[in-house]
This record gives structure tokens, C-alpha cells and sequence, in this order.
């Protein structure tokens, strides 16, 4: 039976593997987390299970027509790190392997990049873990970001991220609902795990008023646009076939919806 520490949140059970292991391979440890995520890790420390993500980045970006180098691949991993060591007690992503990790939620975001301008501004509502908006700040350098989330502990988990992954002034995150910023000072919003989506959805278009809209949902969402009569464009996700990226400009001046020209 396992020790029960009083202070610690993680429990370590060290294997020393008796019948060695070919090729001078180093031994490995494992460590039990709170959360009951596995992680298994090379007596130098370095962590599989980050690559194991960087593996799936590496391998799957080319279904998403990416090409991502490899300081910007690392970076990425240090994200992953961050939101899986705070995912436990704050809830930012669901239960995923690193593989998910890396096609639902990191290269999924970055398809908003074909749709971003240079030195675009963007708004992402309801931002939680920060996506889709981190993944596309480190991907590229000339775009900046506001992280609109009204959860507090979610936005000390962002100001932690941005420290961390040296995103300096490019980012800039506001705890409060959508309804409650100004919504000038930005060119396109982005949304992927705001709350109630499609109940927010008509306050959300007269907020964001003239605005390049870039919502990610699934058939709900694209029947909620079609009751509203909004001519959008519809980007199926790579390796998904119930997850859009839907594109669309509102013009202010007619009160209608446009699709978005690139």
C-alpha cells in the first residue's frame, strides 16, 4: 500500500527495472498524480508524455496544411505542460491524451492562421485554457490578443501562461463577461469554449458589430447561423467530422452578415 502524504499532491512510485532494458535504454519512473494521469519519465527527468505530444504535432500538422518549426513545436509543449500540471484543480480542458491534446486542441486553434491578417488583433471570448488564442501566439509573432474570460482562477492560470511563455505585451486578459469590454481595438473575434455558445450568439454578433467572426462549433452552432441567416464559410476540421471553424464578417452598415473574403 501506497503512503499517504499530508502535504503533498503527488505520490511518487519509482520501478527500477530488474531485467535491464536492450540497447542501454535508461530506466524509467513513474509518477501518480492527484489527477490520475500517468506520466512516465527518463531518470534525466524528461518528461514521455511531452513527447508524445510533440510526436502528435509533428505528425499530424501536415492534415492541418502546417508547417510548424521546431523552437515553435517546443513552445507548444511548454503550453501543454502548463495547462496539464493546472488542469487538476482548475478544470481547463477535459480528460485527453497527449495525442488529442495536440490535433483537437492545439492544431485545431491554429487553423484560425490562414484567416489572421499580418499584425492582426484578436478578441477570443470566453478564452478558459486559452484557446484558441495561446497556441496562435506562439505560432506567430506579429499577431496580439485579448483573452476575455470571467472566470478569475482561469485568468491567474493566463497571467501565469503568458509569463511563462514570453508573450509579453502581445496579450492582454480581461476578467469580466464579453458584454461588459469595449469591444474597439480588435479586428476579429474568435470563440471556441465560451459557455452556452448558441444561446450568447445573438449578443455576441451585436456586440462584436463590424467584425471578422471566427467561431468554432459543431452542428448546433451551424443550425443556430442558419436560423440567423448568416452566409458564413464552413471549415470541416481536419480528422473530425462533426467540428467546424465557421468564418463570417458582419456589415455594419446593412445590418447583414457576409461571408468573410481572405
Amino acid at each position: 500500500m501506497l503512503p499517504q502524504g499530508s502535504g503533498s499532491s503527488i505520490l511518487l512510485v519509482r520501478t527500477i527495472l530488474e531485467r535491464g532494458c536492450p540497447g542501454g535504454q535508461p530506466f524509467l519512473f513513474r509518477e501518480l498524480s492527484l489527477s490520475s494521469t500517468l506520466r512516465l519519465h527518463d531518470f534525466t527527468g524528461k518528461s514521455l508524455v511531452r513527447d508524445d505530444f510533440i510526436n502528435a504535432v509533428k505528425s499530424n500538422q501536415e492534415a492541418f496544411r502546417l508547417d510548424l518549426g521546431d523552437d515553435v513545436v517546443e513552445r507548444l509543449a511548454d503550453y501543454y505542460e502548463l495547462v496539464q500540471q493546472h488542469n487538476p484543480i482548475l478544470h481547463l480542458v477535459g480528460p485527453c491524451s497527449p495525442e488529442e491534446f495536440a490535433t483537437r486542441h492545439i492544431l485545431e486553434s491554429l487553423t484560425l492562421l490562414e484567416f489572421l491578417p499580418a499584425n492582426a488583433r484578436l478578441a477570443d471570448i470566453g478564452t478558459g485554457a486559452g484557446l484558441p488564442a495561446i497556441p496562435c501566439l506562439i505560432a506567430r509573432g506579429d499577431i496580439s490578443a485579448v483573452l476575455i474570460e470571467s472566470k478569475q482562477k482561469k485568468c491567474e492560470f493566463l497571467k501565469t501562461a503568458a509569463s511563462n511563455l514570453s508573450l509579453g505585451p502581445r496579450i492582454q486578459i480581461i476578467d469580466r463577461q464579453f458584454e461588459e469590454v469595449n469591444p474597439s481595438g480588435f479586428e476579429v473575434i474568435t470563440c471556441r469554449a465560451l459557455d452556452k455558445l448558441v444561446d450568447k450568439l445573438p449578443r455576441l454578433l451585436k456586440w462584436g458589430k463590424s467584425r471578422t467572426f471566427l467561431l468554432f462549433g459543431g452542428f448546433t452552432l451551424l443550425e443556430a447561423l442558419d436560423n440567423l441567416e448568416i452566409n458564413y464559410r464552413r471549415k470541416l476540421m481536419p480528422l473530425s467530422r462533426q467540428r467546424f471553424l465557421f468564418v463570417f464578417r458582419k456589415q455594419i452598415d446593412q445590418g447583414k452578415f457576409h461571408e468573410a473574403k481572405r
